[in-house]
């Protein structure tokens, strides 16, 4: 009799059903697996074989074949180990013939039949609860804050393989998974309050995370760069539960921790070291295809220092992601499509010295220099930073008593402008933000009165700016019009916006 459970298997970001059927077959007593398993899995058989016998099963006494549908796809991990040791009791006759049919398993078992947690679990479950046939799905205990996010009845918790087998005979009830873990807000750092001065970056700053613009530092060493960039982190908005989930499924996938995420619920804050590669940047790798550090960035910051530093390739990789929020992955027999909503927050010096300034300029660089470091950044790039802002060294007698923007002030506005901008974009499925809209015009809340739209003609014809330019003008008086608590965008708002975005980077002498 061919005994048939379920389990899952990942498939970037997502989870796919796996079909783990398992038959007795006359030859010599092994355990032999099908279906395209990994490493991992083959030596499946060895542990599972191990359990069993600690467990007091004299098992296999014949040939078990234990086959993974659909065969054409890699299996990899450990959690396939339960679903493979109840199919072998099964197939023995040591469980009733179709017990298993209407459960769904993941977990890796130890020698002595305790079931250990799993990385990148929270996929696997999702895909197991949404099948209708599966009425149970059973997880290690150690994987409890993962599966409580999904708040479903159908998923349950095992501590041994011996409390599955009591609850598949139905001689123990196994406990659900129903409360999520308890939320442990973070330590709040005011890094924005530590910045002396630099008022038209902070409000750049802000326009940036409250409608989700990317932003471009340009200043010398020492301005503050870093600082204002790093002071975003705190001045993030709280996720949505759709949003937390999407976040905890690509960290899930690329096998990250995730006890610190579930108990903060912090948005991302991601900031590599130039030297990654572009497939660590955007993700891929050989065999299976990984996240890379615009999708670990979903629906929070990306912040690249140095940004002229990095590769050129990673560089031009960002084009696509920043413009749609979504990046394509295509490699030999393999496409994938990862979500890369992200906030871009990229610094940099004028020069390859730093030291050039408007103010005192001790720059060394010769013009060809200046000229070959600023052109490492191709317009299309450039093209896609809504906000661009020139810092300059501040002058702190005078900038100390002129302070207005605090962080308490701004994060505050942040979380209004949030919210302003769910109720706009309620019925939209792909578009949360003012950031996110690619055609602005057509959007309801974009609409420019006569006035406006004549001052914003007169702006694309005296300085020939594409449709990008006008659509991140438009987007970013849009967030400034949310900030301020307007309906409609004013003639002062699209002049801030344009006054964040207008001077040409590749003209700074």
């Amino acid at each position: 009799m061919i005994t048939k459970t379920f389990s899952a298997t990942l498939d970037g970001i997502q989870g796919a059903l796996v079909q783990i059927e398992a038959v007795s077959l006359n030859s010599i007593p092994q355990i032999q697996i099908t279906g395209l398993p990994g490493e991992v899995v083959k030596e499946s058989r060895e542990r599972v074989r191990a359990c069993l016998v600690y467990l007091g099963f004299d098992v296999p006494t014949e040939k078990i074949l234990v086959h993974l549908s659909p065969a054409n796809i890699k299996k990899m991990g450990s959690h396939y180990d339960l679903p493979i040791a109840l199919s072998v009791l099964a197939a023995e006759g040591r469980l009733s013939g179709n017990c298993l049919s209407d459960y769904g398993f993941i977990g890796e078992v130890a020698l002595d039949g305790h079931l250990r947690a799993v990385r990148g679990a929270l996929p696997l479950i999702e895909i197991l609860i949404q099948q209708p046939h599966i009425k149970k799905v059973i997880i290690p205990k150690d994987n409890e804050a993962e599966g409580a996010l999904l708040e479903n009845p159908k998923i349950l918790v095992a501590k041994t393989i011996g409390e599955v087998l009591e609850s598949i005979r139905n001689e123990k009830t196994l406990p659900h998974c129903l409360v999520p873990p308890t939320i442990q807000r973070a330590v709040t750092y005011k890094h924005l309050d530590q910045v002396i001065g630099q008022n038209l970056a902070k409000r750049a700053l802000q326009i940036a995370i409250a409608g989700k613009h990317h932003l471009l530092f340009v200043g010398p060493p020492g301005v503050g760069k870093s600082m204002l960039s790093a002071a975003a982190l705190s001045l993030l908005p709280e996720m949505t539960h759709e949003e937390f989930i999407e976040v905890l499924k690509i960290y899930s996938a690329s096998s990250i921790e995730l006890d610190s995420l579930i108990k903060t619920r912090k948005r991302p804050y991601r900031s590599p070291h130039h030297s990654i590669s572009a497939n660590g940047l955007l993700g891929g790798g050989s065999g299976i295809l990984t996240p890379g550090e615009v999708s670990l960035s979903h629906h929070g910051v990306l912040f690249l220092d140095e940004f002229p530093e990095y590769r050129r390739d990673a560089i031009e990789g960002l084009r696509e992601p920043l413009q749609s929020g979504v990046l394509h992955l295509t490699r030999v027999g393999k496409f994938l499509s990862l979500p890369a909503r992200f906030t871009l927050i990229a610094a940099m010096n004028p020069c390859p010295c730093g030291l050039f300034s408007q103010i005192e300029n001790r720059c060394r660089c010769t013009p060809e220099k200046k000229a070959q470091y600023r052109k490492k950044l191709s317009t299309p790039i450039l093209d896609r930073m809504a906000l661009m802002v020139q810092l300059t060294p501040t002058d702190l007698g005078k900038t100390y008593c002129e302070e207005k923007l605090t962080h308490e002030v701004i994060k505050e506005s942040i979380q209004k402008a949030t919210e302003i901008q769910r109720k706009r974009f309620d019925k939209e499925e792909s578009i949360k933000s003012n950031g996110a809209v690619e055609a602005p015009q057509a959007m309801e809340g974009f609409y420019l009165d006569q006035k406006t739209e004549n001052w914003m003609k007169t702006q694309q014809q005296q300085y020939r700016l594409s449709f990008r330019r006008v659509n991140q003008v438009i987007k970013v008086a849009r967030t400034i019009a949310d900030l301020e608590g307007d309906d409609q965008i004013l003639i002062s708002h699209l002049n801030e916006a344009w006054s964040l975005r207008c001077f040409d980077f590749y003209q700074l002498h």
